[in-house]
């Protein structure tokens, strides 16, 4: 691939990392400096992307520069941590099936057994499982008595979660090497979800239910399709492409793995109401690969500046992003209600942004000086919310806000 000369001050890595792990690099790669590239592997590493770049980039022709290389011992880090998930998880399924209960693993443990070109590419900060919300509770109990209860999740009640609740609080695994979060449904509601469509859907996956292969064990796991339509709720409607590039490297090895029933799919997506989410987001793949397995996208697409933005947004700041686009979408009224619902949270609340901002092993303080506190935060929001950012860390708030909406409008046909 011919590079391009480029300059530090048109360079953004957001786009071209997009270009790169979402494999539709088509413009020649401008010509980077050292500093360049190591912005790249920085945005990477922070993104959770970085066992996935130097495969992009040698699927593009390109290679990290000598300087930027990653260390052996680090590509070991990698491999050994993906077989300790992997172990930990045939734990956890040996524990729910010994238990008679019925379970199906998430995301990133299957995909990493079944899609990715090498497990240790996709990198897990849990494990995600989904039991029937009848068994929610039992199955939490089994899981805290065999790896316990995570310290930073102690403010929270381990008592039984309501069976309308999305998942439980998370436990330690058997062996405290990773959290696990056990799900009673694969998503909160959310505006555009059909309550009627969702109910059949989540019914009628358990039927569909299907393994992956993991240490020689049947791992069970949703069926294709259906995984599809869950990383698509999970990532562009709950988290509206804040959990980061993830989301595009497992839509694109899902399909790149696995060929998927278009016409089921896509009558599904209807269904629920996320037809034009499912396109959007088909729509950051390659063009070849979607048109492949039969998808129709009918001309929806994300603008990949709004992708790139979104998807590599700074973390810390995505509470207060989504707090300004919510405050834009409202009327005077519903402003206000949904501010006084900000500033008076829940203890629990509170001491989730505190462990959040502060760390998990910095001890909260008692009440009084813990609302000031959480207060203080709250302005920070607001003041994001009209554009004005305390922080230099927080990337454009007004364009980032604007993007959100536009998400938002896109997500529904209003755009």
């Amino acid at each position: 691939m011919t590079p391009t000369a480029a300059t530090d001050t048109d360079f953004g890595p957001e786009m071209l990392l997009l270009d790169l792990l979402s494999e539709r690099l088509t413009d020649p790669c401008p010509k980077l400096s050292g500093t360049d590239w190591a912005r790249i592997v920085t945005l990477a590493k922070q993104q959770r992307v970085l066992p996935c770049l130097e495969p992009a980039l040698d699927k593009a022709g390109l290679a990290l520069p000598a300087a930027c290389a990653i260390a052996p011992a680090t590509r070991r880090g990698w491999q050994m941590r993906a077989l300790s998930l992997q172990a930990e998880t045939l734990r956890v399924h040996t524990l729910l099936q010994d238990a008679g209960i019925a379970h199906v693993f998430l995301k990133g443990i299957v995909l990493a057994a079944f899609a990715y070109p090498n497990p240790a590419m996709r990198p897990m900060r849990d494990l995600d499982l989904l039991v029937r919300p009848t068994d929610l509770p039992r199955a939490r109990k089994i899981l805290a008595l065999a790896g316990g209860e995570l310290q930073h999740m102690a403010h929270k009640s381990a008592q039984n979660a309501p069976e309308e609740a999305k998942h439980a609080t998370p436990v330690w695994s058997p062996g405290q090497v990773v959290s696990v979060e056990l799900h009673g449904h694969l998503t909160e509601p959310f505006a555009d979800l059909d309550p009627h469509g969702f109910a059949r859907f989540e019914r009628e996956i358990w039927d569909r239910a299907t393994t992956v292969s993991l240490g020689g064990h049947d791992l069970p796991c949703l069926a294709p399709e259906d995984m599809c339509l869950h990383l698509v709720m999970h990532g562009l409607y709950d988290h509206e492409l804040n959990n980061g590039p993830v989301f595009v490297t497992d839509l694109l090895h899902l399909l790149r793995a696995s060929p998927l029933d278009a016409v089921a799919l896509q009558k599904r997506a209807v269904d629920l109401g996320i037809a034009d989410g499912l396109a959007l987001s088909l729509s950051l793949l390659p063009h070849g690969l979607v048109a492949a397995q039969g998808f129709d996208l009918d001309g929806r697409a994300l603008p990949r500046d709004m992708a790139a933005a979104l998807l590599f947004q700074d973390g810390r700041f995505r509470t207060d992003l989504r707090l300004a686009a919510d405050l834009a979408e409202r009327g005077t009224m519903a402003r206000f209600s949904l501010l006084l619902r900000k500033v008076f949270a829940p203890r629990h609340t509170m001491l989730d942004r505190w462990h959040r901002e502060q760390g998990h092993e910095a001890p909260a303080p008692a009440a009084p000086r813990l609302w000031v506190w959480f207060l203080r935060t709250r302005r920070r929001q607001m003041r994001a919310a009209q554009g004005r950012s305390d922080s230099q860390l927080a990337l454009g708030p007004d364009k980032l806000r604007a993007h959100l909406l536009d998400l938002r409008a896109l997500r529904t046909g209003r755009k």
